[in-house]
């Protein structure tokens, strides 16, 4: 359904929200980003790079450099991460590819695949970085295999 870098996109957040401290946040590197969430280093710093121009996090460089979050966890949705990387295709384009369906002349999964759409969106649009990262604090989810 995402892009391999929107995947990894979500990973690197909520390892970077799940590795946070709230008095102070604790800058990440791309180091450990891509080793302790098993994604290959170069790839992930070019998604970071982009997380970081989308506004989503902010950088340092230096010994105590890093990633971290740019806004409070509360305040970042799914939906935003997704549209940082992917942009707008998974909610506009034709879910067989096809370039010229839309409802004057549908695919065979075009109407299906509007309520399907549509809920997706709610769920990425409704679910925010911190409440996704929960799980993770309690061990209940994992982000890598």
């Amino acid at each position: 359904m995402f892009s391999k870098a929107c995947e990894y996109g979500i990973r690197a957040m909520l390892w970077i929200n799940s590795n946070s401290n709230e008095e102070k946040p604790v800058r990440a590197s791309l180091k450990e980003i891509s080793s302790r969430t098993d994604m290959p280093e170069a790839f992930t710093g070019k998604i970071l790079q982009t997380l970081k121009k989308s506004g989503l996090l902010t950088s340092s460089k230096g010994p105590q450099g890093g990633y971290v979050l740019s806004k409070e966890a509360n305040e970042i949705r799914l939906i935003d991460i997704v549209l940082a990387i992917d942009g707008n295709d998974l909610f506009t384009k034709c879910a067989m590819g096809l370039p010229n369906c839309g409802e004057g002349t549908p695919c065979p999964l075009h109407d299906s695949f509007v309520s399907i759409r549509s809920d997706i969106h709610e769920l990425l649009h409704s679910t925010t970085l911190d409440r996704t990262t929960e799980g993770l604090l309690k061990g209940e989810t994992v982000i890598v295999r």
